[in-house]
């Protein structure tokens, strides 16, 4: 069982004990979610099990030199989470 698969029952018990549980948010920040070297469907996956936990936003580092790279990244990343 990876780490991240853990997360959905650890931020459960985090939110069962916040007092403020039904406004509460949870953001995320991944570098692991830059389409070029890394498995798109583990992108989806990884989203999915985020989701499941509660997270509303995830935070995505995209690591590229040049301007036009990181915009490729993104595009490639829209298009992996369906919105491209």
């Amino acid at each position: 069982q990876t780490p991240l698969s853990k997360m959905p029952a650890l931020i459960a018990r985090l939110r069962e004990q916040r007092p403020d549980r039904e406004t509460f948010k949870i953001s995320i920040y991944t570098h692991d979610w830059d389409p070029p070297g890394n498995d798109p469907d583990l992108i989806r996956r990884e989203r999915d099990l985020l989701e499941e936990a509660g997270v509303q936003h995830a935070v995505v580092a995209i690591h590229q030199r040049s301007a036009e790279d990181w915009l490729r990244s993104i595009e490639m990343l829209a298009e992996v989470m369906g919105l491209g």
